[in-house]
């Protein structure tokens, strides 16, 4: 952790109101200093560059690619390792183990942990489950993802959380999924959309039965002192939905982002009580919370390897609910992989 101003996210709300006080009501005359900017890009905007990426990294011999067959251990409490370079996009490392559970009844523990070495703020995202293997003995999309016991859950996760410098943790939880029975099937996200908030308490994207597999996923990031009585609790909370099309090894993948900044009295203790109590805030925007942020995200993947992200990232004035900042980014490359536009964010006061 680094002593800069950016190191806390509860420093944004200082951002903001220094900024209202610099307006005095009459439109924004202050401007963000480069620390403040850095506060704003390395928390509100990390959802945008996680899924952005970063510059390529040098592939290693151990390096794994995800889409081959990994061998599973041989015996309880046996564990096998493998790592890959630029996955789950570019910039990034993740590493897998492997542990033997109950390898009689083919149960495996599959823990992932993605690190970010281009990005200050982010130090790590650990997403970890059990799997039912198929019967053929290697990690594949074959498995199952399921429960201790076995019982088949492909929203199961014993952890999915990213850890950030300031100490924050951002919990997230796969609310439904393609193959949990629930038939969810989402229709593609269009890239060029727009990045508006939707009106309403509720969304639900489109359907679409063509979709191969579509995907929801909220998540909440809250950061607070439980022992300073005048202290609010800064959370972060979205949803990311996520669709795939066409061709089944090499799908269209496409996905939309809404995600809000608030303060609110008191935290939730109980982590799925908190997904899902928070989570109902993201569009109702309750009276007793103060919204600081609005942000969308837009990512597209097609067949070719061309990458688009596109992102809107909203400071809102807690009286009136406009704008005092904008951030947008757009970030592009070709089929090739070549960046086409680097995706720096912008900001429009």
């Amino acid at each position: 952790m680094t002593n800069r101003y950016k190191t806390s996210l509860l420093a944004i709300f200082l951002v903001i109101t220094a900024l209202l006080f610099a307006s005095c009501g009459e439109g924004t005359t202050g401007r963000l200093s480069t620390d403040e900017v850095k506060t704003i890009e390395d928390y509100l905007l990390s959802s945008y560059f996680m899924l952005r990426g970063d510059a390529e990294l040098a592939d290693s011999r151990a390096a794994w690619d995800y889409t081959k067959e990994v061998l599973l251990p041989a015996t309880d409490g046996a564990t096998t390792t493998s790592k890959s370079n630029n996955y789950p996009e570019k910039g990034q490392n993740t590493n897998v183990t492997i542990t033997g559970k109950d390898v009689g009844n083919n149960i495996y523990t599959v823990v992932n942990v993605t690190t970010y070495p281009r990005q200050d703020a982010i130090v790590s995202t650990t997403e970890s489950y059990y799997i039912k293997d198929n019967g053929d003995g290697y990690l594949n999309n074959h498995d199952s993802i399921c429960e201790a016991d076995g019982t088949i859950n492909t929203n199961y996760r014993i952890a999915f959380e990213t850890e950030y410098a300031d100490g924050s943790i951002r919990y997230e939880k796969v609310a439904a999924n393609t193959l949990d029975g629930s038939n969810l099937q989402y229709a593609p996200f269009d890239i060029n959309g727009d990045l508006v908030f939707p009106s309403g308490t509720t969304y639900t994207p489109p359907a679409d039965t063509d979709a191969n597999y579509s995907s929801m996923v909220n998540y909440v990031q809250e950061y607070g002192d439980p022992l300073n009585f005048y202290s609010d609790y800064t959370i972060i909370v979205g949803t990311r939905y996520y669709t795939e099309h066409g061709d089944l090894t090499k799908p269209t993948k496409t996905s939309l982002a809404y995600e809000r900044t608030f303060t609110r009295e008191a935290a939730v203790q109980n982590l799925d009580t908190k997904i899902s109590a928070l989570t109902d805030y993201l569009f109702s925007g309750a009276d007793f919370v103060i919204k600081a942020s609005e942000t969308v995200i837009r990512y597209e993947i097609r067949p070719n390897g061309k990458k688009t992200v596109k992102t809107k990232t909203q400071l809102l004035d807690e009286i009136t609910g406009g704008s005092i900042v904008t951030f947008t980014a757009n970030y592009e490359t070709d089929d090739s992989g070549t960046v086409i536009s680097s995706g720096a964010p912008v900001a429009v006061y």
